[in-house]
C-alpha cells in the first residue's frame, strides 16, 4: 500500500562541498526512516551531492557517478583537502564574480583535458552558475548560464568534513548497470540506494536530466527496474528515489512498495515557483 508522510528539513545535517542540483538535503529526515543509516557497506549508483553518504556511518562506501569530473573532484576532497582549498580560495574570489569572467573560464573548462583543473573548476561553477547547476550538452560542453552576482562561498569546512568522513569510500565512474553488478559481488551485508535523474511526466513536461551528454533516458530508468529485479536478493536494501509520476509504477514494475512525500523545490529560476513537490522512495 502506498503511504503519504510529510518532510520537515534538519539544519544540522553535514552539507555537500557541491551547491547541488537535486540534492537530498531537504528530504535526508525521510530517506533514514526507511535506509539504515549505519552496517556493513553502502551502494550508490548516482552518487550526486554525496549528502547521503555524509550523513550515514557505514564501514564501508561504494559511490558511483557518470560525472566523472564529480568523482575527480570528490577524490580531491578525500585526499588533498588542504591543497584544494588553497587552490579555491584564489578562484573563488569576488573578482572572479562577474559574466566575463565566468564565460572565459566556462570557454577554458570545456576545452581543457587535465582532469584535475576541470575537478577544481566545477566548484567555481557550482558557485557562480546559475543555480548551482553543472548541465552539460549534447557535446558534452558546460552550458550553465551565469548566476545572480552574489558572493561565492568556499566550503572549507565542508571539504574538510568530507576528507575526514570518506577515507573508507571508494570512488568509480561507470554505468550504473555495471556498478550494481559489480557491487552484488561485494562481501558483506550490502544496503544499496539510487537517486537516478527524474523520469519525464505523461504530460510532455521534461524534467532536469542533462547531467551528462547522454543524458537520461525512459529506457535507461526501465533498465533500472531490470536491474534491480535480478540482483535484488544481493542487498539488504535496495531504495530508489524519483519525483511522483504516472509513468513510475509502470516503469519500475518490480518495486514491492512505494511511499510518497513532499518536499521543497529547489531547481527554479523564481522562488515563488518552487512550492513543495512530490516524491516517492521505491522499496526492491
Amino acid at each position: 500500500m502506498d503511504k503519504q508522510i510529510n518532510v520537515a528539513a534538519n539544519s544540522k545535517r553535514i552539507r555537500s562541498v557541491f551547491k547541488y542540483p537535486g540534492s537530498k538535503q531537504l528530504m535526508l529526515s525521510t530517506l533514514f526512516k526507511h535506509l539504515p543509516k549505519t552496517g556493513d557497506v553502502l551502494c550508490e549508483p548516482f552518487v550526486g551531492s554525496a549528502s547521503v553518504a555524509l550523513n550515514t556511518n557505514y564501514r564501508r562506501y561504494l559511490l558511483n557517478d557518470a560525472n566523472p569530473d564529480l568523482i575527480r573532484a570528490f577524490k580531491l576532497c578525500r585526499d588533498y583537502p588542504i591543497e584544494l582549498i588553497s587552490e579555491l580560495r584564489s578562484l573563488l574570489s569576488d573578482q572572479n564574480n562577474n559574466p566575463e569572467t565566468y564565460y572565459s573560464y566556462r570557454k577554458h573548462f570545456n576545452a581543457s583535458t587535465c582532469k584535475d583543473e576541470r575537478a577544481i573548476m566545477l566548484f567555481y561553477f557550482s558557485q557562480i552558475g546559475f543555480n548551482g547547476l553543472l548541465r552539460v550538452n549534447s557535446r558534452n560542453e558546460l552550458n550553465v548560464p551565469y548566476g545572480d552576482g552574489r558572493s561565492a562561498y568556499l566550503p572549507e569546512s565542508e571539504i574538510h568534513t568530507f576528507a575526514e568522513k570518506m577515507q573508507n569510500a571508494e570512488f568509480f565512474c561507470m554505468d550504473f548497470e555495471y556498478f550494481i553488478a559489480m557491487c552484488s559481488q561485494i562481501s558483506g551485508r550490502k544496503n544499496q540506494y539510487l537517486d537516478p535523474p527524474y523520469i519525464d511526466t505523461d504530460n510532455g513536461r521534461k524534467t532536469y536530466t542533462q547531467y551528462t551528454a547522454q543524458g537520461f533516458s525512459l529506457d535507461d530508468h526501465a533498465r533500472i527496474n531490470s536491474v534491480l529485479s535480478f540482483y535484488k536478493s544481493k542487498f539488504e536494501h535496495t531504495l530508489v528515489s524519483n519525483h511522483q509520476s504516472p509513468r513510475l509504477k509502470s516503469t519500475y514494475s518490480g518495486l514491492s512498495r512505494l511511499v510518497r512525500f513532499r518536499v521543497p523545490r529547489t531547481i527554479s529560476s523564481k522562488a515563488s515557483n518552487r512550492v513543495p513537490a512530490g516524491e516517492v522512495i521505491m522499496y526492491y
